[in-house]
């Protein structure tokens, strides 16, 4: 009996590990994201992610009217990480850790950024980013996916691709 206790301590705590393994590299992809559209502007983040925010972004053939041969999800990784995405799995998530909110809205903000759940290819390598920009008051949005990519420990952004916009009407 104390060896199943210990057993199942242990892998409790490792399964703590893993998750906050987890969370600092969805922190690093979401800050890395943030930091490059706050060039923009600034943006309030929206304190979870919403996983609808998928529904325009075609991952079997993202090439939508852009058929270039240079688009990053031609290659031969990238057809196979798209291919393997089951949407019906994905979860929402907080983007805060232990209560503390991963962005702080400073001053007065007129647009907002809701990120959709990152998804982070098997070998932890690959990475698809989805968000939506809300402008208010009008009301129109638009949105982007980002194509990451792991080089020497840190995400970079391969490739952007607008995939839709709202006027708000």
């Amino acid at each position: 009996m104390r060896l199943l206790i210990i057993f199942l301590f242990l892998s409790f705590v490792g399964l703590q590990v893993n998750a906050q393994t987890d969370n600092a590299e969805l922190y690093k992809i979401h800050k890395l994201l943030q930091q490059n559209l706050s060039t923009e502007g600034k943006y309030a983040v929206y304190g979870t992610t919403k996983k609808n925010i998928i529904r325009h972004f075609d991952f079997k053939d993202p090439d939508g009217i852009d058929t270039s041969a240079s688009n990053i999800w031609k290659r031969a990784e990238w057809k196979t990480f798209l291919n393997s995405v089951d949407t019906s799995v994905v979860p929402n998530y907080s983007l805060s850790t232990a209560g503390k909110p991963w962005f702080k809205i400073k001053g007065k903000v007129k647009k907002t950024m809701v990120f959709a759940p990152v998804i982070i290819s098997a070998d932890g390598n690959l990475a698809i980013s989805i968000l939506e920009l809300g402008y208010s008051p009008r009301g129109g949005s638009s949105s982007m996916v980002y194509f990451l990519q792991k080089e020497n420990g840190k995400w970079k952004i391969k490739q952007d691709r607008l995939i839709s916009i709202s006027d708000g009407s």
